[in-house]
């Protein structure tokens, strides 16, 4: 039980911080662009 909470927990953290990477790059190459248009 405690070995399969462990688990889920990382699963978790490892979603939680690919997302967290690709919103940082989508908001990046979003103040690319706009800085492009000028």
């Amino acid at each position: 039980m405690d070995r399969m909470y462990t688990h889920t927990h990382l699963c978790i953290c490892a979603v939680l911080r690919f997302r967290s990477i690709v919103l940082y790059m989508h908001i990046n190459n979003l103040n690319i662009s706009r800085f492009n248009d000028f």
